[in-house]
């Protein structure tokens, strides 16, 4: 481990002190939850993780991939696995070098601030710039560029400009004679210059006062940015602003408790502006002005903050004078739990209606999601009866019934006010594992010894687009009395059966053996597809089932999940192998080799664009479907894919056995049954271009090749401002 300076150990140590001191009160006036953390995952790179420098004085990003950083003795670079010090080895042009400032022009190159000397990163080499080049004494404190791509630095007592293979002095604005010094350029180019009482701008050859110590002196400057979309961002000490067109167009107030602290800022892809002072921790601000706050209550290692950077995939990195490096990862997931009323795992969601979820869960009966909460739901007269149920599956069908697969009292309906047990004869198991309903409107039922079948009525409307349906309540006492009982200690009523025939158990002799049915789809033709964990995969018709060879697999292999594809296609998820797309009964796989992250896949379902969505027991994988295509048609390699896991808001495994575990509700949005609760994820939330698989492999500073990760998004990003799912 390098050891730092003495020096830079006392102020390290003092920040540190003051950090922890200052942690500064959450906001007032936000919205609901406040913290950054509901929002973002946060995640410390210290030296656990590599890194031997815990006091930081800057971070940039480039647009190969990397992420660079410099301490206040030595700069170093991020490869997204390994940390390298760069100015450790041996002739490096980096070693001796005091560095305090990096920053990264239009056309990519990396320029690093120090004492004295202005150090450049172009292509494979490093150019110097000192005292002899026009460098300014004292330490180079901020950098811009300009609308001819002219790069400006600034120390505290001089303003330069590179002119060729020289910077040279510019006329200095007024009273140049403050500690600090702030420096940016607008959009269209124009540079701006401030201290903590002065705001200059740069025209016609000299820089001209806009505000003067009069107009400051109650509320100082505390930071300057080029806003993204044109304008200039300045912190004063008790507010941000945005200036565009000579007036303030944005006033923003800083929270109580990290006012006047100098900060630096950052305009992400989406539009917040993020605000990290040196010593209060983070404030990031949405387009709207709603403010989040993030301090080592919410995972900071230290709330100072010295540097911002925006990489490739969406992430926003902070440095930090005595607390390392800090990813925050948007959250590309929202979960539900027992912060929001869910006691127990869920095994099973589904859509009841537009804006309402039901839950099957392993212990707690069925529960109701809506508005980000979740309640059990009374369905018995005996309070309290479902304090032992398991509830495998849920599932409400086009003509309004609820279905509730359980582990002993069997299949239920809630039919016309009041919940019916399916008696066992009809489907041949107590212990159902999984509900489908086809095209068709036909009800399939998976057990834990086989498949059973009701007809329905026809083609229809989709659960989601019928009328809503009322809130399950316990039976009356006229209906109760009329009703048998189920279940052991203690009688609870259920209305009988009116249905003397009503499902068909495929039995042996319709082809299917004694299995568990854990997952059940239809492709385009009408054929239904079953499949069992071990038990193999099978196509037919009601009565008429055959075992359904996949090459290259055995036929018990590990099959345990199905899902239709709008093209007709059935995917298939096996455990250890991957993926197998059947389309008219030709078979591709995609494993480990095509570029799929996970090979244990529970379950999967399809979103409005024709990504899959894989759920597994370690993440949640999104596959472009174009990308599949090309695979298949063997005109690429490997597949697009987006991994999702407890950092972007996954809460736990994804649950097994069970059918349905995942949905696609009408609005659009991914729902997964998990462990520890729901979880929700937003398709076109989660832009592709802001999150991609990064592959691991070595390669040169600037010499990328065409697929390297980290790229900036190509269009506009889709991700959304500061804001849960």
């Amino acid at each position: 481990m390098r050891h730092q300076p003495n020096w830079v150990t006392g102020i390290s140590l003092l920040a540190w002190l003051a950090g922890v001191l200052w942690s500064g009160p959450r906001l007032l006036g936000a919205e609901a939850g406040s913290s950054l953390a509901e929002v973002y995952g946060i995640k410390v790179f210290d030296q656990e993780a590599g890194l031997d420098q815990y006091a930081l004085a800057s971070v940039a990003a480039t647009a190969d991939g990397y992420l660079w950083y410099c301490g206040f003795d030595a700069v170093g670079r991020f490869d997204g696995t390994q940390f390298s010090d760069l100015s450790a080895a041996v002739g490096s042009p980096l070693a001796g070098v005091r560095p305090r400032k990096l920053f990264v022009d239009r056309p990519g190159r990396l320029w690093v601030g120090a004492a004295s000397r202005i150090l450049c990163g172009e292509i494979d080499r490093w150019h110097s710039f000192g005292v002899a080049e026009g460098v300014p004494n004292g330490i180079i404190r901020a950098f811009a560029e300009d609308a001819q791509g002219v790069l400006w630095a600034a120390s505290a007592s001089n303003v330069v400009r590179r002119v060729g293979a020289r910077f040279e002095s510019v006329r200095p604005p007024a009273n140049l004679s403050e500690e600090v010094c702030y420096l940016a350029a607008e959009r269209e180019g124009t540079v701006w210059h401030a201290g903590n009482l002065t705001l200059s701008r740069w025209e016609r050859d000299q820089f001209v006062a806009v505000l003067t110590a009069g107009q400051t002196q109650t509320n100082k400057i505390m930071g300057l940015l080029g806003a993204r979309f044109g304008g200039l961002w300045v912190a004063f000490e008790r507010d941000i602003k945005l200036r565009q067109g000579g007036s303030w167009t944005k006033v923003w107030p800083r929270p109580e408790g990290i006012r006047g602290d100098a900060v630096e800022m950052l305009e992400d892809v989406r539009g917040n502006l993020w605000v990290g002072g040196w010593r209060s921790g983070l404030v990031v601000y949405s387009p709207a002005g709603v403010a989040r706050q993030a301090t080592t209550r919410e995972g900071l290692a230290n709330n100072s903050v010295s540097g911002l950077a925006e990489d490739g995939e969406g992430n926003v990195w902070l440095s930090s004078n005595g607390g390392s490096l800090v990813r925050l990862r948007p959250l590309a997931f929202r979960s539900y739990g027992r912060d929001a009323g869910l006691t127990q795992i869920a095994n099973s969601v589904a859509e009841e209606a537009p804006g309402r979820m039901w839950i099957g869960t392993h212990g707690d009966g069925i529960a109701r999601w809506e508005a980000g909460r979740i309640t059990p739901q009374n369905l018995w007269p005996e309070p309290n009866y479902l304090s032992g149920m398991w509830v495998h599956g849920v599932l409400r069908d086009r003509a309004g019934d609820t279905w509730a697969a359980t582990y002993s009292p069997g299949l239920l309906r809630y039919h016309q006010g009041a919940w019916e047990r399916v008696p066992k004869e009809q489907t041949g198991n107590r212990i159902i594992l999984s509900l489908f309903e086809d095209r068709q409107g036909r009800l399939w039922v998976g057990t834990a010894s086989g498949l059973a079948w009701r007809e329905g009525r026809g083609e229809g409307a989709p659960a989601s687009e019928l009328p809503l349906a009322p809130t399950l309540a316990p039976l009356g006492p006229r209906e109760a009395r009329a009703e048998t009982t189920i279940g052991g200690g203690g009688s609870v009523p259920l209305r009988p059966w009116r249905e003397p025939v009503s499902f068909s158990v495929c039995d042996r002799s319709s082809g299917l053996p004694k299995m568990e049915v854990q997952a059940i789809a239809q492709d385009g033709a009408g054929n239904i597809w079953v499949c069992g964990r071990g038990d193999g995969l099978f196509r037919g018709q009601p009565g008429q089932f055959a075992r359904f060879p996949v090459p290259g697999l055995a036929t018990n292999a590990a099959f345990q999940s199905l899902a239709g594809g709008r093209d007709g296609s059935v995917w298939v998820g096996v455990e250890g192998a991957g993926l197998v797309r059947i389309r008219e009964g030709q078979c591709v796989t995609f494993g480990a080799e095509q570029g799929l992250p996970a090979t244990e896949l529970v379950a999967v379902v399809e979103d409005d664009a024709g990504d899959l969505w894989l759920g597994g027991s370690q993440s949640v994988v999104r596959v472009n479907r174009a990308s599949l295509e090309a695979v298949a048609r063997r005109e690429r390699e490997r597949l697009e894919c987006q991994v999702f896991d407890r950092q972007d808001g996954l809460p736990g495994p994804v649950r097994s056995g069970h059918q349905p575990a995942c949905w696609k509700a009408s609005d659009g949005r991914i729902w997964f049954a998990t462990l520890r609760g729901i979880a929700v994820g937003t398709p076109k939330r989660c832009c592709r271009n802001c999150r991609r698989q990064r592959r691991r492999s070595p390669r040169s500073w600037w010499k990328a090749s065409l697929g390297r990760v980290g790229k900036p998004p190509r269009g506009p990003c889709c991700c959304p401002p500061a804001s849960a799912n």
